[in-house]
């Protein structure tokens, strides 16, 4: 068998830390060939050089599988492998991927790998592709006996599924786009006042009609007090190299040669209210958007964002893509903003969008002055915690301050520590071993031990008139 093992990480095989994982399944399975291509590494090539493309093209028939081999980058691919995934639907490619066999392989913390793996999934069965699975390694597994012997099977399984050729059908629905022209015109009186800055970042160009309409609509709502800036105009280098030199103090490797840290980080603190706008490039916003959000991993994982305001402007079928949504949901729970809505052309008239971007303007203007943030869900918890794990132990090194910033943001909130709670449930654990005390407990404790403070809580507020 002969694989193809497109390697999404920015670093080669030698550096990076997933394509280990790579050579441990080349030395299990000495009889089966993984041809590796460094994708993220050369995307500037792959970008640039037309006949080089070509010939990865040409050559992929020659293989009877694919792999997709990547870290994840926040909540998705890295963003050099979002844009050799942007260049093969630019160039047409789906036809040499028809019916290809196809695994993806993933490290991580475990901290939102799931929309990394349903977005590769999607786009395989965008390819025309026959999606096996995904493997999805904590990025220390390697170590450890039970997970070798865990991705030899899963290899093995691979194998299996590629020489048998029975496959599974396709488990997402494909996008149908919606050609709907966004033409809104400014006939309003709305000048929305507000002591509120409000930043719009986008990446619009002079195709984006729909999305430079929609922003520009909103945009003249207000009064003062609102800019509109293209993330172009940053002037990034390249993607996120993976080299965590910034985990020391914040610092990017990158400053030497752009200035995007120091403009946006200054863009970001200006801003109360942040808008982000961009248009939906296959699953996903553009690889530009994916490189912004990346690089702003200088901040590590300390929420640089916290107490702001956030909403989303999106042009194209975001209804048609729920994992994004869950996406974006997650990444501003885990910045600690509130995120006041996303308005997207993804729907049936310009008159709705429209009403949309009115109804989002009044709400997030009244959210920022009252500084307001809704509660974390499940998606935010679940991330803080994973974070606050890694950070105080295995992570402590190299995110030196990150570990400083937790520690100074009390995240270090581990419920071993709660020792009255632990005494009352000792206390209890005991009681319950005594058959009649145990079944006045779970008959009227309940209502003693939670209900009744609830109670006398409501009856002891007194409501302002």
């Amino acid at each position: 068998m002969r694989f193809l093992v497109f390697n999404g990480s920015p670093k080669n095989q030698k550096q990076s830390t997933t394509m280990q994982y790579i050579m441990f399944m080349r030395k299990m399975f000495p009889d089966t060939t993984f041809e590796i291509i460094n994708v993220g590494s050369q995307i500037s090539r792959l970008e640039n050089d037309t006949q080089y493309f070509h010939e990865i093209y040409q050559s992929i028939s020659a293989y009877d599988g694919i792999i997709w081999a990547f870290p994840v980058y926040y909540l998705l691919v890295p963003s050099q492998l979002k844009r050799f995934i942007e260049l093969l639907f630019h160039h047409n490619s789906q036809k040499v991927f028809e019916n290809k066999p196809v695994a993806a392989f993933c490290t991580s913390i475990h901290f939102c790998d799931t929309y990394a793996i349903n977005y590769i999934k999607e786009i395989s069965e965008d390819l025309v592709m026959k999606f096996f699975d995904t493997y999805s390694a904590e990025m220390f597994d390697l170590q450890k006996e039970k997970e070798r012997d865990r991705l030899t099977q899963f290899t093995d399984h691979f194998i299996r599924f590629c020489q048998l050729k029975t496959y599974s059908s396709r488990k997402s629905l494909p996008i149908i786009q919606n050609n709907l022209k966004i033409e809104i015109s400014n006939d309003h009186n709305l000048q929305i006042k507000t002591t509120q800055k409000i930043l719009i970042l986008t990446d619009e160009t002079a195709s984006d009609l729909n999305l430079m309409a929609m922003t520009g609509y909103f945009k003249n709502m207000f009064s003062s007090q609102i800019e509109l800036f293209n993330i172009r105009d940053f002037g990034m280098k390249g993607g996120c190299l993976g080299c965590i030199m910034c985990g020391y103090d914040f610092t990017c490797v990158y400053n030497k040669t752009d200035s995007f840290q120091m403009l946006y980080t200054e863009k970001v603190k200006w801003a109360d209210i942040i808008i982000y706008a961009g248009s939906i490039k296959d699953r996903y916003l553009s690889s530009l958007w994916k490189q912004l959000f990346d690089r702003s991993f200088f901040h590590n994982h300390t929420p640089m964002l916290s107490g702001k305001q956030v909403a989303m402007i999106i042009s194209g079928p975001f209804r048609q893509i729920s994992n994004l949504n869950l996406l974006f949901q997650n990444y501003f729970e885990v910045q600690n903003v509130n995120l006041a809505g996303i308005v997207s052309d993804d729907t049936d008239s310009a008159d709705a969008v429209k009403n949309d971007l009115i109804n989002l303007a009044y709400q997030i203007v009244k959210m920022s002055e009252e500084k307001y943030c809704a509660p974390k869900t499940f998606i935010g918890i679940a991330a803080r915690k994973i974070f606050r794990d890694d950070i105080y132990c295995k992570l402590r090194f190299p995110f030196v301050n990150d570990y400083k910033h937790y520690k100074r943001l009390g995240y270090f909130d581990f419920p071993q520590k709660d020792i009255k709670n632990k005494i009352i449930n000792s206390v209890l654990s005991f009681l319950t071993n005594f058959p009649k005390i145990r079944k006045s407990i779970y008959q009227k404790g309940y209502d003693i031990g939670v209900i009744q403070p609830f109670q006398k809580k409501i009856q002891s507020i007194e409501v302002k008139k």
